[in-house]
């Protein structure tokens, strides 16, 4: 039996989660740099929007790095897996 809070079970289970961004302005080397932090396992990006799929102990990372670039945020969403995903990893896996 676990009891936990639900974030520390969801990194317990090693969830991922999609943080979506949109940017004031196309950045590739802003893109690039996310890409290069341990935890990050996608960064797609479409014009001024990126994805990027990490684990969630790395979301303050990004949102940190995108600070220190100077970069103008326009939105940003975080995906992340609910209690049903987390109990479906914790007992099939």
């Amino acid at each position: 039996m676990t009891i936990d809070s639900v974030s520390a079970i969801r990194e317990q289970t090693g969830a991922t989660i999609e943080l979506s961004v949109e940017l004031a302005e196309a950045r590739d080397d802003v893109r690039q740099a996310i890409s290069e932090i341990e935890g990050v396992e996608n960064v797609a990006a479409s014009e001024t929007e990126l994805q990027i799929v990490c684990d969630s102990s790395t979301k303050s990372t990004v949102l940190n790095m995108l600070v220190r670039h100077g970069v103008e945020v326009v939105d940003f969403t975080a995906s992340e897996p609910d209690l049903t995903d987390a109990f479906r990893e914790l007992t099939f896996s």
